[in-house]
C-alpha cells in the first residue's frame, strides 16, 4: 500500500518517483426504453419495428441481431437500419410483404446495438398480433326472391370474397 501526503511518500514503496491513476469512467449500460408497434398490442400490417434506448446509438454489431416468429415465419431475420440518436428501425424483408394474422415475436439478440461509450444490449423479445382490417362486404342481390323455397341461397356481393373452408359461415 503506498499513501501520499503533502511533500513525502509513505509506505513499503519508498523509492517511488511517480505515481500513474487510470479512472476509467463507468460506462451506461444499454437498455430498451421503447418498442413500437408496443409489446402486447394488435396492428393492422406490420412493416417495420422501431426501438428506442436510454442513451445515444453508435452502430449495429449484428446485423442478423433482430428475428420475427410467428404464423409461417420462423426466426426471419429482420433489415436493421443506420442508428439515429436514441432509436434504431428494423424492417421486414421484400419477401414477407404480408403477415399473415396472429401472434408475433420479435427477438434481439444481445449484443446487437453499442452506444458510445461501449455498452451492448442485453437480448430481449416483444410481442404483438397483427390482424388485417377486414372489409365490410354488402351484397347486391340474393336469389331466390321470398317465399320460395330456400334449398339453395344464391349472394352476390359488391367485391371478390376469399372462402375459407377450415372455417364455418356463422350467422
Amino acid at each position: 500500500s503506498v499513501a501520499l501526503y503533502a511533500g513525502q511518500v509513505a509506505g513499503s514503496a519508498a523509492s517511488i518517483n511517480s505515481i500513474s491513476v487510470t479512472y476509467s469512467k463507468p460506462s451506461t449500460p444499454l437498455t430498451l426504453s421503447s418498442v413500437s408497434p408496443t409489446s402486447g398490442s394488435t396492428v393492422e400490417s406490420f412493416s417495420s419495428i422501431r426501438f428506442t434506448f436510454n442513451t445515444t446509438l453508435k452502430s449495429v454489431l449484428k446485423t442478423d441481431g433482430v428475428t420475427i416468429s410467428g404464423p409461417n415465419v420462423t426466426n426471419q431475420k429482420l433489415t436493421i437500419g443506420t442508428p439515429s440518436f436514441y432509436s434504431v428501425t428494423a424492417t421486414l424483408p421484400t419477401s414477407l410483404k404480408n403477415l399473415d394474422d396472429g401472434e408475433y415475436t420479435v427477438s434481439v439478440a444481445a449484443g446487437t446495438f453499442n452506444n458510445n461509450e461501449g455498452s451492448t444490449n442485453q437480448a430481449f423479445t416483444t410481442k404483438f398480433n397483427v390482424y388485417a382490417k377486414r372489409d365490410i362486404l354488402t351484397y347486391k342481390s340474393y336469389s331466390p326472391t321470398s317465399g320460395a323455397q330456400l334449398d339453395v341461397v344464391k349472394i352476390v356481393y359488391d367485391q371478390a370474397i376469399k372462402v375459407d373452408d377450415s372455417k364455418p359461415a356463422t350467422a
